[in-house]
């Protein structure tokens, strides 16, 4: 679920954001270069990155002084677990879950709330993934039927026992233009 224009967008801005070459520190420095190599990856069958650069991607979130990385390097690398990671591991879901905001850019708030209906669906909360898919077509609607429509089976009928929200989760989706 690579989605590069959205992270050369935010990448561009970290650079903006950066200031002098000189003021880098070596954790905007590594996560430049996370960035960097991230934006060079082709888009695989899969959707995610080589083990190592998911492994580094990884530890660097987990590196201290991660907090303080300004907010475009910071949801940058966020994205790129988001992007690494398969949407059930717990990595993308904590990922997704702190770019899941209002001031998130929509595509990139859209694949995060994407990985939150796959792990919604994981669990069978079928008001998790209606409230997600809910913000992922408000933020980016061509990524939700990017899929199939049938992709979004499990969410109607983890909804069975409330029929309000099953009529409007099958309202939604009959709503779209899908491309299949």
């Amino acid at each position: 679920m690579i989605l590069k224009p959205e992270l050369a967008a935010l990448a561009a801005a970290a650079m903006l954001a950066a200031g002098p070459a000189g003021a880098a520190t070596d954790l905007t420095g590594d996560a430049d270069a996370v960035i960097g190599e991230m934006m060079r990856l082709p888009a695989g069958e899969d959707g995610r990155c080589p083990d190592a650069l998911a492994d580094r991607v990884d530890a660097l979130v987990a590196r201290r002084g991660f907090e303080d990385l300004d907010a475009f390097r910071r949801d940058a690398v966020l994205y790129a677990v988001v992007a690494c990671r398969a949407a059930q591991d717990p990595r993308a879901v904590a990922a997704a879950r702190r770019l899941d905001r209002d001031d998130a850019p929509p595509p990139v708030r859209a694949s995060a709330n994407m990985v939150l209906l796959a792990d919604a669906a994981s669990r069978n909360d079928g008001p998790g993934e209606l409230a997600a898919l809910e913000r992922a077509l408000a933020a980016d609607a061509p990524q939700v039927t990017a899929l199939p429509p049938e992709m979004y089976g499990q969410l109607v009928e983890d909804l069975k026992d409330d029929p309000a929200a099953r009529a409007r989760a099958l309202d939604l989706l009959r709503g779209q233009a899908w491309p299949t």
